[in-house]
C-alpha cells in the first residue's frame, strides 16, 4: 500500500443471495520498499518485458497446473517485470524466464530457437492408469468472479482416449517470443490425487509495492490489462487494429509516467486502440465524480452549450460558444480526449469525448465563451462543479400523453411497474413514441408490441482452448420473449442517437428484425455484449466487451450500429449493420407499415439463400452488380453498385430500384432463369439508365453456379467478353428467342454467343510471389490463383486434416507477408 496512506478500509462483496462472514484477521507491518522511479525502457528492455508479457498470458490463462491456479498474478507480474528487464542476451533472458516460471508452471519450457529442449517425463507418463487429464475451460474469462464469465479447470479420466477439446500433452502449444525465443506450453496435464504432474509446492507470496508511482507496478498493470483482451476479446475478427503494437506503446509510456493521472492516460490510450465501445480505464476514487453543470455538443466545428439546469448557471446561456476550457482551446481539448475514447463508431467516440470534457480537473472550471447574445466578444466564466446530473435529460414525466392519442415513453427511466400502470391507458392510442436515446432498463414493453414470440440477438460466449484466439469457438445462446396481452394497436416510433449502446442495441435489433416500429434519429453506438471488468494493481480497472453478439439474422454486428429508417440528420460515417430498410425513392420503410413480424415466403427464402451462396463464390471478370439482401426476407432485394465503367462509377448515386413491370418481379419456380434476368434503373442526375442484371445464384437452374451478364449492346445480352464496349441503350427490349436461348444454355454451350464461336476471355494475371493458405494451421492445396480488377482471387481445397468447429482460422500469406487472419466454420 502507499507509504503516505492514512487509514486502511477492509470489506468484502457478496454477489447474489447468501450470507457472508468475516473471521479474525491480523496485520503485519513490513519494511518499506521505495517505489521504482520513472525511467525510459531501452529497446532491449522493451523486448524483454514484451516476451515476459506474452509468456505470462499463456501460462496464466491456459496452463492448467495447480501452481498456476494458486498464483497471485499481480504479485508475480510485478516481480517478473523487475527480473527480466535487464537481461542482456537472448540466452540470459531465456534462463531468467525459465527460472521465474518454474515455480508456477514446471512443465513449461522456454528456449532460444532452434535449440528445442525435451519436455519433462511427467507430461507424457508411460502409463496413465489412475490418472486424470485436466485443462482450462473458459466461458469468456473470469476476472471479477461476478458470475457473468467463468474460468475453471475440468478433469476427465485419462485411461480412455482424451475427448475433444483436450489436447495431446505430448503436443504442447508453441509460440515465438521476442529476441528469437520460443516457448512450449502444455494445454493439458495429467493429475492424480496429489495434484498435477510434476509435483511442486505452491509458490510463496512476495512483498511487492503496489502504487501508480511505482514503475514496475505500472508496467505490470499494462501487461495484466493487455493479456485478457489479447486472448478473449471476441471482435478482433472484425476490428482492424495493431494490438501487439499497442502493448509496446503502452509499456514505453508507462515506464516514464509520473503518477496516477499520467498512467490513467496511458491505460485509456491502450484501451482506445482496441476500438471497443465498452472499453474504458478508470481509477477507484471515493465518492461520485465532479462535473460541470452543463451539456454541450460539437456543432459546425464549434463547442456549443446545448442545455443548462432549470436554475441556470451564472454567466452561461444555451447557444454560447466555448472557446477555451481551463486555458486550452476547445478544439485541442476535443482532439486530445478523442484519442483516449474507445469506440466502434465515431458517434459513440464523440459522445464519450464530450462527457470526458465535462469532468472537472479543478474547481471551478474556467471557461472562455463567446456569448450568443454578443457574438464577436469573449469573456471568462468560472463554473462550479457538481455531482448530480439528474437534470440533464430534461424529458419530463417517464410516461405522458403529448396530445390526444399520442403518448411518450422514456425508456431510460421506464420500469416494469410504471409500464404496467400506464399500459391500459395506451390501448386505444393512435401513436406511441419510445425514447431510446440512452440505456433502457427493461424489456417489459416489447411483449405487448408483438403477437408472435420475439427472439433476442444471438449471444456467442467465447470458449478459447488455445492462446492468441487460435481456433476460437463460441457457445451460442439466446432468449425469447413470449407475446403478452394487451396489444396496443398504435403506430410506434423509436427515437435513438449515438449514445444508444449495449441493451439499447439489443432492443433496437429486435425492433428492426420484427418491424415493431419506425426508428428515427441518428446512427447508434455500434457496441453490444456483456462487459468484463479487469482489476489491476494500483487501484485501476479496465473494462472490455467479453461477449459477442450477432443479430437475429446471423449477420455480424460489430460495429453494431442501428441506422434509423427516417433520419432527422445525415447519419455519421460508420459501418452500419445490414438494416431492414429498403431503398426506393429516398428513405422508405420495408413493405407494409402495420405492426407485427415479416415472415418470409418460401420463394423469397429460396432466392435469398441462392444469393447468399453466390456471394461466397469468387468474383469473375466483368463489371456487375451485387445483391445485398436485408434482414427482413419479404422486402425486395436491396442492391448497390459494385463495379461499373469509370464514367458511370464516378457520377452515379448508389441507389438502385426495380423498374415496375420489368422481369415480372417474382420467381415462378426455382430454375426459371429468364425470371432472374431483370432490368434495374440507375438513377443519376435525374436520368434513368437501364442496367442488365442477373441476380447471383439464380441463373443456374438450381445447380449453385453463377454468371454475370454484361450491359445491353444492340438489344442483346452477352456473357463474358470483358474487352467489349459498355454501350447502354435505353429502352431496348430483349427478343424472346434470346431469352429462350439463355434459359436453355447448358454444358458446352455455357459462355457461347448464339451466333458464333465461344467468347474470348482475358487471361487473368498471376501474382508475382508465392501464395500460401493454411486452414486451422494445415496447408491447403490451391486449385486456382489469379488477379483480376485489382483483387487476388483463389480457389482452395479444404485439407482433410483441418480442425472442425465454428472458429477455424484461415491465414493467407503472399511472398512471406501474412494477411489478417479470418475465421470460418467447418464441419
Amino acid at each position: 500500500m502507499p507509504v503516505e496512506a492514512a487509514r486502511i478500509n477492509i470489506g468484502f462483496l457478496l454477489f447474489g443471495a447468501g450470507q457472508g462472514w468475516a473471521d479474525d484477521m491480523s496485520l503485519t507491518a513490513l519494511a518499506k520498499n521505495p517505489p521504482d522511479p520513472p525511467s525510459p525502457l531501452s529497446a532491449t528492455g522493451l523486448a524483454n518485458v514484451t516476451a515476459f508479457a506474452r509468456m505470462a498470458g499463456y501460462v496464466r490463462h491456459f496452463h492448467p497446473s495447480d501452481q498456476s491456479e494458486q498464483t497471485d498474478w499481480d504479485l508475480f507480474t510485478v516481480q517478473g517485470v523487475r527480473a527480466v528487464e535487464g537481461a542482456s542476451t537472448p540466452e540470459e533472458l531465456a534462463s531468467t524466464l525459465q527460472r521465474l516460471f518454474d515455480p508456477v508452471a514446471p512443465s513449461v519450457r522456454v528456449y532460444v530457437a532452434p535449440n528445442r529442449p525435451e519436455m519433462p517425463a511427467e507430461v507424457t507418463p508411460a502409463s496413465t492408469a489412475g490418472l486424470r487429464a485436466v485443462r482450462w475451460k473458459h466461458l469468456g474469462v473470469d476476472l471479477m468472479h461476478d458470475g457473468r464469465f467463468s474460468s475453471t479447470r475440468v478433469f476427465v479420466d485419462a485411461t480412455a482416449p482424451l475427448p475433444q477439446p483436450f489436447e495431446d500433452p505430448a503436443k504442447p502449444f508453441e509460440a515465438s517470443l521476442p529476441r528469437g525465443l520460443s516457448v512450449m506450453v502444455p494445454l493439458t496435464l495429467f493429475a492424480d490425487d496429489a495434484g498435477t504432474l510434476p509435483y511442486l509446492a505452491a509458490p510463496s507470496p512476495a512483498t511487492v509495492y503496489f502504487a501508480a508511482d511505482d514503475r514496475a507496478t505500472r508496467l505490470a498493470a499494462v501487461i495484466l490489462a493487455w493479456n485478457p483482451i489479447q486472448h478473449f476479446y471476441p471482435y478482433f475478427d472484425v476490428v482492424v487494429t495493431d494490438w501487439p503494437g499497442a502493448l509496446a506503446a503502452a509499456l514505453t509510456s508507462a515506464a516514464t509516467d509520473t503518477g496516477e493521472a499520467d498512467f490513467l492516460v496511458t491505460l485509456n490510450r491502450l484501451v482506445a486502440a482496441q476500438k471497443d465501445g465498452h472499453g474504458y480505464a478508470s481509477l477507484s476514487v471515493p465518492g461520485p465524480a465532479a462535473v460541470a453543470p452543463l451539456l454541450w455538443d460539437w456543432v459546425g466545428g464549434a463547442l456549443v452549450i446545448s442545455r443548462l439546469p432549470a436554475s441556470g448557471v451564472p454567466g452561461l446561456a444555451v447557444g454560447d460558444r466555448v472557446l477555451r476550457i481551463d486555458g486550452k482551446p476547445a478544439a485541442t481539448a476535443i482532439a486530445e480526449n478523442w484519442e483516449l475514447a474507445s469506440g466502434a463508431t465515431p458517434q459513440w467516440i464523440l459522445w464519450r469525448t464530450l462527457n470526458n470534457l465535462a469532468e472537472c480537473r479543478g474547481s471551478p472550471m474556467q471557461l472562455e465563451i463567446e456569448p450568443w447574445a454578443a457574438r464577436g466578444t469573449s469573456r471568462i466564466a468560472p463554473v462550479a462543479c457538481v455531482t448530480s446530473v439528474d437534470w440533464a435529460a430534461g424529458r419530463g414525466a417517464v410516461v405522458r400523453e403529448l396530445e390526444a392519442g399520442i403518448w411518450y415513453v422514456d425508456l431510460d427511466r421506464l420500469t416494469d411497474p410504471i409500464w404496467d400502470a400506464y399500459l391500459d391507458l395506451m390501448i386505444n392510442a393512435k401513436g406511441i413514441v419510445f425514447d431510446m436515446r440512452g440505456y433502457p432498463r427493461t424489456t417489459r414493453f416489447l411483449p405487448n408490441l408483438s403477437r408472435v414470440p420475439l427472439d433476442s440477438p444471438q449471444w456467442r460466449m467465447p470458449t478459447p482452448g488455445k492462446p492468441d484466439r487460435v481456433g476460437m469457438t463460441f457457445n451460442p445462446a439466446h432468449w425469447t420473449l413470449e407475446p403478452a396481452a394487451p396489444y396496443p394497436a398504435a403506430r410506434r416510433v423509436f427515437l435513438t442517437d449515438g449514445r444508444a449502446a449495449s441493451a439499447a442495441e439489443t432492443e433496437l435489433g429486435i425492433v428492426e428484425a420484427y418491424r415493431l416500429g419506425e426508428i428515427v434519429g441518428s446512427t447508434t453506438a455500434g457496441t453490444n455484449g456483456n462487459v468484463n471488468r479487469n482489476p489491476l494493481p494500483g487501484g485501476f480497472t479496465v473494462t472490455f466487451t467479453g461477449l459477442k453478439v450477432l443479430a437475429t439474422t446471423a449477420h455480424n454486428t460489430t460495429p453494431w450500429a442501428s441506422t434509423p429508417r427516417s433520419p432527422q440528420a445525415p447519419p455519421a460515417k460508420a459501418s452500419p449493420k445490414v438494416a431492414t430498410r429498403c431503398w426506393s425513392a429516398g428513405w422508405k420503410f420495408c413493405g407494409d407499415r402495420s405492426p407485427g413480424p415479416c415472415p418470409p415466403s418460401p420463394r423469397r427464402a429460396w432466392s435469398m439463400q441462392r444469393a447468399a451462396r453466390a456471394e461466397q463464390s469468387p468474383r469473375r471478370n466483368g463489371h456487375h452488380l451485387r445483391c445485398q439482401p436485408g434482414t427482413v426476407e419479404s422486402c425486395p432485394d436491396r442492391l448497390r453498385l459494385d463495379r461499373l465503367p469509370g464514367n458511370l462509377r464516378r457520377r452515379h448515386t448508389r441507389v438502385l430500384r426495380r423498374r415496375a413491370g420489368a422481369g415480372g418481379g417474382r420467381f415462378r419456380r426455382p430454375g426459371e432463369r429468364h425470371r432472374a434476368l431483370r432490368r434495374f434503373q440507375l438513377h443519376r442526375r435525374g436520368r434513368r439508365v437501364p442496367v442488365a442484371r442477373l441476380v447471383p445464384g439464380d441463373d443456374s437452374g438450381g445447380r449453385g453456379r453463377s454468371r454475370h451478364l454484361r450491359p445491353r449492346r444492340h438489344g442483346r445480352r452477352h456473357c463474358g467478353e470483358p474487352e467489349r464496349s459498355h454501350e447502354l441503350r435505353r429502352g431496348a427490349r430483349r427478343p424472346r428467342r434470346d431469352r429462350h436461348a439463355i434459359r436453355h444454355r447448358r454444358g458446352r454451350d455455357r459462355g457461347r454467343r448464339r451466333d458464333g464461336p465461344p467468347a474470348r476471355t482475358r487471361q487473368m494475371a498471376r501474382p508475382a510471389g508465392k501464395v500460401e493458405v493454411t486452414v486451422g494451421g494445415v496447408p491447403a492445396e490451391l486449385a486456382f490463383v489469379g488477379v483480376a480488377a485489382g483483387l487476388l482471387q483463389l480457389k482452395l481445397r479444404i485439407p482433410s486434416a483441418a480442425p472442425e468447429g465454428g472458429g477455424v482460422p484461415v491465414t493467407l500469406t503472399v511472398s512471406g507477408v501474412q494477411a489478417r487472419t479470418v475465421t470460418v466454420a467447418l464441419k
